[in-house]
């Protein structure tokens, strides 16, 4: 096979693999790949689609060590440095990511995907200064490709990291005038209706978007974090509205704790349908069935018992301490059962990266 023949077949290849991932077959993508990084040690074209088909499979480890390989074979190639740069995701790795996004553009000064990685990988760093450096890259990036639709997109990622949502929100419309059809431009808008707090707008933009992306399981977790978030916030306006109404019926009955119980018990019961009514949505809005059933097995079920448990564990306390043990008792057996409703609830935020 001629060298001409050897390079024709790798193209070949690597298209191939590109489109595979693209419709969402990563271990075909991987298998077609891998043995082109044999073949061709460090190849950053190979080395891109195999790191990027192994991010698919949530096989992050092996990603970065491939990219680390490709920066090693070729310390010139500034694709190589922008995907290592890409795949430093942790917060431990924002120094390393920044250094590797900044020797990308020093290689590739007029290249805007080398000014998106960079701005990425700033934008993720606390310090002031690192932020405004990202978007001053967004910002070169962007003159240098004007009129791309998916950098207006990246500016908007870039923004709304440094939270500069008024900009960040211009940036994703402006990446939906020139493409209409731009899921990640929506996605986007989502994500910063969600960090003002609008999570009925946030509803809108993502359940448009998993309408037509619905394998889409980064999106999906986003939707369940905020959607937790959003029913954690209603739990803890309900417990504390339970309470405002118990001290309010107590003092009014003339301190009657059996009357103050029953609009306290409302109360509680009020605020769990309110999460059970929000987490529902977020069911109806994933379609993943993995991830729908993890959100009721995990977050909904044992947040709302833990709620109510922990509702008549504290109404118990205070008839104990007003009234007898023996009347304590039916209100206290569901919170002995159910007493972590604080811990289980946050559950809901923090177990986004396990969804």
């Amino acid at each position: 096979m001629t060298m001409s023949a050897d390079a024709a077949h790798r193209e070949h290849t690597l298209a191939q693999a590109g489109t595979y991932r693209t419709a969402g077959h990563a271990e075909d993508a991987l298998r077609l790949v891998g043995p082109l990084l044999v073949q061709y040690p460090g190849d950053v074209e190979a080395s891109w689609v195999a790191a990027m088909s192994l991010c698919d499979l949530s096989r992050g480890e092996e990603a970065l060590r491939i990219a680390r390989q490709a920066v090693t074979a070729s310390p010139q190639d500034a694709d190589a440095w922008r995907l290592l740069s890409v795949l430093l995701t942790e917060p431990t790795e924002v120094a390393e990511a920044i250094a590797a996004g900044t020797r990308a553009v020093q290689l590739a000064p007029l290249d805007p995907y080398t000014r998106a990685a960079a701005g990425f990988a700033l934008s993720r760093s606390p310090r002031r200064r690192d932020r405004k450096q990202a978007i001053a890259e967004a910002k070169e990036m962007l003159r240098l490709a004007p009129g791309h639709p998916g950098f207006h997109v990246a500016n908007g990622q870039i923004l709304t990291r440094c939270q500069r949502l008024n900009d960040a929100e211009r940036a994703f419309h402006e990446a939906l005038r020139l493409d209409p059809g731009n899921l990640a431009a929506r996605d986007g808008i989502g994500a910063v209706h969600d960090q003002r707090g609008h999570v009925l707008r946030a509803y809108k933009s993502w359940g448009s978007v998993l309408g037509e992306r619905p394998d889409d399981r980064s999106l999906s977790r986003d939707v369940i974090y905020t959607i937790g978030r959003w029913a954690r916030v209603m739990v803890y306006t309900g417990v504390s509205f339970g309470w405002v109404a118990f001290a309010f019926t107590f003092l009014a009955t003339d301190k009657d704790p059996f009357e103050a119980s029953k609009y306290t018990t409302l109360a509680m019961v009020l605020a769990g349908l309110a999460a059970l009514f929000v987490v529902g949505i977020a069911v109806r809005l994933v379609r993943d069935r993995r991830l729908a059933r993890l959100l009721w097995s995990h977050h909904l079920l044992r947040a709302l018992t833990g709620l109510i448990g922990t509702a008549t564990y504290l109404v118990a306390a205070v008839l104990l301490v007003l009234t007898s043990p023996q009347i304590a008792s039916g209100f206290a057996l569901g919170g002995a059962l159910l007493t972590s409703a604080v811990a289980t609830i946050n559950s809901v935020v923090q177990r986004r990266k396990d969804a």
